[in-house]
């Protein structure tokens, strides 16, 4: 592995490797599965910053290497090279990077058992491969949504937004989002049940409507305007 991690410091062209140094990989590739997953994540990820990126997930590929670490043994080269060709146009993580030689989620599995990634590291990787494909390119707002609908980790999920855009080359997007701060509903379902709504499936649906107004108006409604909007939902019957 740290072959192919110096040859990027040291190598002044992409395909400048000896046939008897690559022809001992070869012979020792399967000595990779006795090696600590971690381990061998650590050096995938300065491989996968450094120069030549693809190519050598390429050679490793050929080499017999891949299929002892965790990684598919002929993945999506092409794909690699085209994200990769980018890479440098935005802050992409190497999970992120990654995603691109993997064609499943079940993939993203065997890898994350080999090599016991973060949780936020796989589960990018996770949602890179299951959105790529029904991407919603330039639409922020979608993506602000969302996250703020997440039930839960909303920080992560904001961290996946971002890399999915990253991958998906959408500067648009990615701007966006990266200088957004998630915010805070500024509203208590303490006003529904002033207002006489019990506890249950009609507070939960009371308080999601004045979330969708909230949403709607880009995040702008204040807690006043958004009470005053829970007393209009209760006095038009639509909790009744």
């Amino acid at each position: 592995m740290r072959y192919f991690r110096f040859y990027g410091r040291i190598k002044s062209q992409a395909d400048e490797h000896d046939a008897d140094t690559l022809s001992s990989i070869r012979r020792n590739a399967a000595g990779l599965a006795g090696i600590a997953g971690e381990r061998i994540w650590v050096e995938l990820k300065k491989i996968l910053k450094g120069k030549y990126a693809d190519h050598l997930v390429k050679i490793m590929s050929e080499c017999g290497v891949t299929q002892h670490i965790g990684l598919p043994e002929h993945g999506d080269d092409a794909k690699l090279t085209q994200l990769y060709s980018r890479s440098e146009d935005y802050d992409i993580t190497e999970a992120a990077v990654l995603s691109a030689y993997l064609r499943t989620t079940q993939e993203v599995e065997v890898l994350h058992k080999r090599l016991k990634m973060s949780k936020l590291e796989y589960t990018t990787m996770l949602y890179v491969i299951e959105n790529r494909s029904s991407y919603r390119k330039g639409n922020s707002e979608y993506y602000k949504h969302l996250i703020v609908d997440s039930s839960s980790e909303r920080t992560q999920c904001h961290k996946r937004c971002i890399q999915l855009a990253a991958y998906m080359n959408d500067r648009t997007v990615y701007d966006s989002l990266r200088t957004w701060d998630i915010p805070t509903l500024p509203f208590s379902a303490k006003v529904f049940i002033e207002l006489g709504i019990p506890k249950g499936k009609k507070l939960s649906l009371g308080v999601g409507i004045v979330k969708q107004k909230w949403k709607d108006s880009n995040f702008t409604a204040t807690s006043e305007e958004l009470a005053d909007y829970a007393r209009q939902v209760v006095q038009s019957g639509q909790l009744s």
